[in-house]
C-alpha cells in the first residue's frame, strides 16, 4: 500500500484514497493548497473552476487515522517525509 504524509496535517495516508497523483496537475479553489499531497480530511472540497473535488472533509475511515511520528515510523516505506506545519 504507498503511503504518504499530508502536507496539512500530517496524517499517513494511501495514495489512492487521499490527494497525491494529481497535486501537480489540478488547482484548487484554497490557492494554498495547490501541489501539495492531501489527506481524505484536508483536500478541499473545490476545483479552482468551481467543480466538486470528489473529497467531503471527512476520513475516509478505510484504516485509522494515524500522524506521522518520525520515531514509530522509521522504518516505514513512505513516499513523501516533508515536514508538516
Amino acid at each position: 500500500m504507498p503511503l504518504f504524509i499530508c502536507e496539512k496535517c500530517g496524517a499517513i495516508e494511501n495514495t489512492a484514497l487521499g490527494f497525491y497523483w494529481a497535486r501537480k496537475h489540478v488547482e484548487f479553489h484554497d490557492l494554498t493548497m495547490n501541489g501539495k499531497a492531501l489527506c481524505s480530511e484536508c483536500a478541499p472540497l473545490k476545483f479552482n473552476d468551481g467543480s466538486d473535488s470528489g473529497f467531503t472533509g471527512k476520513w475516509h475511515n478505510k484504516f485509522p487515522k494515524e500522524i506521522y511520528d518520525k520515531v514509530k515510523h522509521k522504518d516505514w516505506d513512505i513516499i513523501n517525509r516533508r515536514t508538516v506545519s
